[in-house]
């Protein structure tokens, strides 16, 4: 997360990052009402939060998992080491 959120901060068109431990982001999402709200392209256009940033004015914009940088998957191959 650390890095994920370094990487982010250092783009200069980004104003604003968080991050959230609950499973559900609407709550958060309808605080910040962000612009745009970027999600991982497996949880689609009808994603729980879709509605709640679209109904202040904000747009979902869904990127792929890139394989190498996925934690699901570093996470999976930590498991499976003997």
């Amino acid at each position: 997360l650390k890095h994920r959120l370094e990487m982010m901060a250092a783009l200069e068109f980004v104003d604003y990052l968080t991050w959230f431990d609950e499973a559900d982001p609407r709550k958060i999402l309808s605080r910040i009402a962000p612009d745009i709200h970027v999600n991982g392209a497996e949880y689609g256009e009808n994603c729980i939060e879709a509605e709640v940033v679209r109904q202040h004015g904000g747009r979902l914009h869904l990127v792929d998992r890139i394989p190498l940088l996925s934690s699901s998957e570093v996470i999976s191959k930590i498991k499976s080491l003997p």
